[in-house]
């Protein structure tokens, strides 16, 4: 802003002083042209047209001619300032002046004899006088007075601030327009690409960044962007169908040996050291049939490759069965809920059924003694909320933020007093973002920790 500020102000000036110059050599062509009769095309090709010659034209018809000898050929009607009354006397004064002056110009033109130009006062007015020489050696003197060139440099400058106040909006607007087209070409692909980096998932990975760029250089950046998505999709389909085949191999010998060590259980001697050792590698090979289940099931979420069984499932009616189910079974632990009647949702029942039931487990797992366990389910306009709230103690914060990392189970898993491996709440975030719903948690400050899943019922109709 400041340089355009001085831009402006040395425009000014040195248009001022262009806008002068010019006028000032007008002047000086035309009244040598006017003194020898001659046209302008015989003078220099650089002043043959002229802007300023319907200006000059009136100012030339009011000069006074002066002979070196006081002689003048205009007539004598009027004054020619109010210092003198006729033109004699103010040629004398000229002459006087002229003579004295040191400071005269040679002007280059293309005319007989030599002429020259000055600037100096006649008693008090300052005058552009120039000065021409006849062949027979007698000096003609053509005055103009400098006040008057002054003037018409004053209108042709009023006209140029005319012209720039009509102009200058125009431009103004003309930039404003040209600058925001010029930062929405520049911006526009740099918005694209970073919409597209947060919306980025891994089932994403195969959609290519659909825009083009005026600019080779930002074409070649999305490109890049795009080599780079290519090469993130291949490797993460190559971890999905590590995952998916490690998974799926190991659970055909993982089955086998389940049978094995149940027959094994069965062949041993009942109450034996024998059969309470192969007791505990079942549980230890059930242990991990349930992991390669699940990590089955997180790599079809990753690679999207799980699709979903879609139908309208009634949630009241499988959260009461699982609070029925959950106060058979735990006597020490208070299980409440308050379910809204007719709470449905279109959804996958299967998937939906096993995040219910792992939230749960989770609540219970990390409960406290003679605990409780609180499951309500509201609807409102849009949306169903259903929470899972449960006692706990001392629960970090840390925790809380890495509880839906995968095999993440806290400081409670070294000592492996808590049963599961990790995987429980990060299948039930995977599930939940299938169905276009929200999972979330929070601690509050009497360590009562809720899981809240919030949803459309009708977003995947």
């Amino acid at each position: 802003m400041l340089g355009l500020i001085v831009i402006w102000f040395l425009n000014r000036w040195m248009s001022q002083n262009m806008v002068w110059g010019l006028v000032y050599d007008k002047v000086k062509v035309e009244l040598i042209s006017n003194e020898l009769n001659i046209s302008l095309s015989a003078q220099d090709k650089n002043l043959e047209n002229d802007y300023t010659q319907f200006f000059v034209k009136e100012l030339i018809s009011k000069a006074q001619k002066c002979n070196s000898g006081g002689f003048n050929h205009s007539p004598v009607d009027a004054p020619v300032s109010s210092n003198y009354p006729n033109l004699n006397e103010f040629c004398s004064s000229l002459i006087k002046s002229a003579l004295q002056y040191k400071n005269w110009k040679l002007i280059k033109l293309k005319v007989p004899g030599k002429a020259f130009s000055g600037l100096f006062y006649v008693g008090a007015e300052e005058w552009m006088v120039v000065k021409y020489t006849l062949q027979n050696g007698q000096d003609v003197y053509l005055s103009v007075p400098s006040q008057s060139l002054e003037d018409y440099v004053t209108i042709i400058w009023d006209i140029r601030d005319k012209v720039i106040s009509a102009i200058v909006p125009v431009v103004f607007i003309s930039v404003v327009l040209l600058s925001i087209f010029m930062s929405y070409s520049l911006i526009r692909p740099l918005e694209i690409l970073r919409d597209r980096l947060i919306t980025l998932e891994s089932k994403d990975l195969a959609v290519p960044i659909q825009t083009k760029s005026n600019f080779t250089e930002f074409q070649d950046f999305v490109n890049v962007f795009n080599e780079l998505r290519e090469r993130l999709e291949s490797s993460f389909l190559q971890a999905s169908r590590f995952s998916a085949d490690a998974s799926h191999e190991l659970r055909t010998p993982l089955t086998i040996l389940r049978g094995y060590t149940e027959r094994a259980i069965a062949d041993a001697q009942e109450g034996s050291i024998q059969q309470i050792r192969l007791s505990q590698m079942s549980d230890e090979i059930e242990r991990l049939i349930q992991i390669t289940d699940k990590l089955l099931l997180l790599s079809r979420a990753d690679s999207g490759s799980l699709f979903l069984n879609l139908k309208q499932v009634n949630l009241s009616d499988m959260l009461n069965e699982l609070v029925l189910d959950a106060s058979v079974f735990q006597e020490k632990i208070k299980i409440s809920s308050n379910v809204e009647n007719s709470l449905l949702w279109f959804c996958d029942e299967q998937l939906i059924r096993q995040l219910f039931t792992n939230l749960y487990t989770n609540a219970i797992n990390y409960n406290t003694t003679n605990g409780w366990v609180s499951i309500s389910a509201v609807s409102s306009e849009d949306s169903i909320l259903v929470l899972f709230s449960n006692s706990s103690e001392n629960v970090s914060s840390q925790s809380i933020n890495r509880v839906f990392e995968r095999f993440y189970r806290g400081t409670e898993s070294h000592a492996r007093t808590v049963d599961g491996f990790g995987l429980g709440l990060s299948l039930c975030q995977e599930i939940a973002r299938l169905h276009q719903a929200h999972l979330g948690i929070e601690v509050n400050a009497l360590n009562v920790v809720t899981v809240s899943l919030k949803f459309s019922p009708q977003a995947l109709v």
